[in-house]
């Protein structure tokens, strides 16, 4: 068995980086299409989500979605309260919380706020209070 993991953007025709990795493991384009457009709907157009790809054998697959990126939603509500001057506030970081928490490994809210945190310090973005 092996895992793939995939960064995908939702309503982006050009994700031909993914059919031809596919292919080279054997996997139908279509059938993974199909499975993907029923599991993908819930997301908008522009989302970007991480998918994991556990293939057992030739064309026999399951698809995991695993939520959206915690830096893509960094960046989206700091777009929209600071007009993307990379800056970030408690308002911020509860949404990212309510948007992605079963994504995170921990319950524990100030272990996920530290996450959130450190993410926004890796992509140079300030907290504000």
């Amino acid at each position: 068995m092996r895992t793939l993991k995939i960064f995908f953007k939702v309503g982006n025709k050009k994700n031909s980086n993914i059919n031809s990795c596919l292919g080279q493991n054997g996997i139908n384009i279509n059938n993974f299409n199909k499975l993907l457009i029923n599991k993908i709907k819930i997301y908008k157009d522009g989302d970007v989500i991480r998918i994991f790809l556990k293939i057992f054998k030739k064309d026999n697959f399951k698809i995991i979605i695993k939520g959206f990126l915690t830096s893509f939603l960094i960046k989206k509500y700091s777009f929209k309260y600071f007009n993307n001057e990379k800056k970030i506030n408690k308002i911020c970081i509860k949404k990212i919380i309510r948007k992605n928490k079963k994504n995170f490994n921990t319950n524990n809210k100030k272990k996920i706020n530290n996450i959130i945190l450190g993410v926004a310090k890796s992509m140079s973005y300030s907290y504000v209070k």
